[in-house]
Order: C-alpha cells, then structure tokens, then sequence
C-alpha cells in the first residue's frame, strides 16, 4: 500500500516540477515585464502550446486552460490616441468654461455647456454604433436608397458624365 500512495506522491511532485519549469521557461524572455517577475499572457500562452502543441491545441495540456484564459483576458491594445484625446477635450472644456465665467455668462449655463462637452460626444457615439443606425446605414448602402450612399453615388455619375480637364480645375459638362 505504501508503494501505491509514494507513486501517487512521485506523479503529482513531477506534475508540479513539469508546471514550475513551464513557468520559468515563460519567465526567460527579453522585456522589462519578464526582468521584473511577471510573466506576460503571450509568453505563457506560447510555451504551454511549445511544448506539446497537439495537447495545447485540443485544450488538453497541463496548463492550456490557463493560458486560454489569461490570452483571453489579456487588455486591449491602446495607442493612446483616445486618451489622449480625452485629455485634450477636458483642457479645451474648462478653459471655455473659465472664458465664459470671465465673460459674465451665468455659471449655470456655463456649467451646462461643460456637462455637454461631455455627455454629447459619448451619445453621438452610442447613437451611431446602435442597432437601428447601423441598420439604417446598411440597409441605404446595399440597395442604394437616400443619404450619402446615394448623393456620392450621383456625385460620382456627375463626374463621369463631365469633361474634366487634368488638374480638375475646371469641369466642363458634356452636350
């Protein structure tokens, strides 16, 4: 009996010794992150599929259900124009909120226009990304119905239907 739990004993410390050395393989990489102790998600996920590519690739590996997990829960890339831009918007907002102060407006209109800085862009944006414009979009553009798909589409007409010298600075229509 003693012999059958020490193979158990021996099995599960060989799991944990293969699970240790998998980690320090994801740790042996270039990069501030790895210098410092972390491991990085594509690390990870990329010596777990290494090292038994077959098993990582039918979920079955050691530690594939990890590194599923961490690449799926990874943050999005950021290129730092939206902040960026959001910053900006605040500077611009409060230095027209502080102009209109020193203007004499009353500070409740003032204090409203800066909440609309804010609040209208972000409506603007769930309003166009909703359901029903995005419908509305698709639909005039697959059948050419009214609104901007079609004026460009009859722009587009006009011009073909002209003679238009090289530079384009004079148009000239056809009789």
């Amino acid at each position: 009996m003693a012999g059958t739990a020490d193979a158990g004993a021996l099995s599960e410390a060989r799991r944990q010794y293969g699970a240790m050395k998998t980690a320090e393989q994801a740790m042996n990489v270039p990069g501030v992150v790895a210098a410092e102790g972390h491991i990085s998600p594509d690390a990870l996920r990329s010596t777990i599929a290494r090292r038994d590519p077959a098993a990582y690739a039918r979920g079955e590996g050691e530690m594939a259900d990890l590194a599923r997990a961490v690449t799926a829960i990874r943050p999005l890339p950021n290129s730092g124009t939206a902040p960026r831009l959001m910053a900006n918007s605040v500077v611009h907002s409060l230095g027209a909120m502080g102009a209109g102060l020193l203007a004499g407006a009353p500070s409740s209109t003032v204090a409203g226009t800066g909440a609309a800085a804010f609040v209208l862009p972000a409506l603007a944006g769930r309003a166009i990304t909703s359901r029903p414009v995005q419908a509305y979009l698709g639909n005039n553009l697959v059948r050419g119905g009214g609104g901007l798909p079609a004026a460009g589409s009859r722009a587009l007409q006009a011009y073909e239907d002209a003679d238009a010298d090289p530079l384009m600075l004079r148009v000239h229509p056809r009789r």
